[in-house]
């Protein structure tokens, strides 16, 4: 039975109920984590050795978080989104070196985002839009290199080209590719300098975030939602 499902472009994992990981769909990445780049109709098991506790899929590649507070990814690897230090794709589930334990992931388009116990945020990969909030534009290749100045955070979710993250105050911040407006700070210019808090309606905090590929959603501390971008 599954108890979390996550799905990206092409693919799709589930976590079952014995902590073990499934994952189907395409695979030309290597992204079902089998040790094959063959498609998959039906799920197959990713081997990583121990129970599951959270699994996130980006365009092409997946990382998982284990009961270790271990950090695995595997698929494509084109824009350094695996964190391992090169731009090698891998079919079988790689180690990620984050500083810290991980306690939640979100993989992006081609780039990745962990939450640290500290409630530190790391994110690799892809960087053209700003989108790892490390005030830059270069793509980031080796997850344990990556400075992030935003603390506190509680939560993290990662869209096609930005990332927004929510702190233990309820305050939103958003960086990234905002082209449609995703980003929330009322411009359609690339928040590249560093993650910018997004002032909600009536200044009610954030519960939850959900970021899509152009647009993103925010549970309120009102119980409402809201949304902006594409």
């Amino acid at each position: 039975v599954p108890v979390q499902v996550s799905s990206g472009d092409w693919h799709t994992c589930a976590i079952m109920d014995d902590a073990s990981l499934q994952c189907w769909g395409r695979n030309t990445d290597g992204q079902l984590g089998d040790g094959t780049n063959v498609d998959s109709s039906t799920p197959v098991t990713v081997s990583i050795g121990e129970n599951v506790l959270a699994v996130s899929t980006g365009a092409r590649h997946t990382c998982a978080v284990t009961q270790s507070w271990a950090l695995k990814c595997w698929g494509d690897n084109s824009n350094g989104q695996l964190g391992i230090g090169s731009t090698t794709s891998s079919n079988t589930p790689s180690t990620v070196t984050v500083g810290g334990n991980a306690v939640a992931v979100s993989a992006g388009g081609s780039h990745t985002c962990v939450l640290l116990d500290g409630n530190g945020v790391k994110c690799w990969g892809e960087n053209s839009n700003g989108q790892l909030g490390d005030g830059g534009t270069n793509q980031q290749n080796d997850a344990s290199t990556v400075v992030i100045t935003l603390t506190g955070a509680i939560s993290i979710d990662s869209g096609q080209s930005h990332t927004c993250a929510v702190d233990s105050s309820g305050s939103l911040h958003c960086w990234g590719d905002s082209e449609d407006g995703q980003v929330g700070d009322g411009s359609t210019s690339d928040q590249v300098s560093s993650p910018t808090e997004i002032i909600l309606e009536q200044n009610h905090g954030a519960l939850s975030i959900s970021s899509g590929a152009s647009y993103t959603c925010v549970v309120g501390s009102n119980d409402l939602a809201q949304c902006w971008g594409g």
